[in-house]
């Protein structure tokens, strides 16, 4: 008789634990503000007529005051194949 009651009871006990109410969880939009950061943009100018291309390198720096001084840097130091006329930069401000 126990070997019949067992399977019953189980039986009628499963909708109950099948029953099982969704738990509600809130979800929290986490905002990270923008990080601002200072870009230097170095430009090297093709000295051939007829060329429209160019040649460009982006630089993170910490500052502006940073960004001004390797900029200049860039502008005065000599390099081979490049004229100091074909060079320039910019620094630009923007956020990671």
């Amino acid at each position: 008789m126990r070997i019949f009651l067992a399977p019953l009871l189980l039986f009628v006990s499963l909708p109950v634990f099948a029953q099982v109410e969704p738990i509600e969880t809130e979800s929290f939009l986490v905002r990270i503000p923008p990080i601002s950061q200072v870009y230097l943009l170095l430009i090297t100018q093709p000295n051939i007529r007829g060329v429209k291309s160019s040649a460009h390198s982006t630089l993170p720096m910490p500052d502006i005051n940073q960004c001004e001084k390797e900029g200049k840097r860039w502008k005065s130091t000599a390099i081979d194949g490049i004229n100091g006329n074909d060079k320039s930069y910019y620094c630009v401000k923007g956020s990671k």
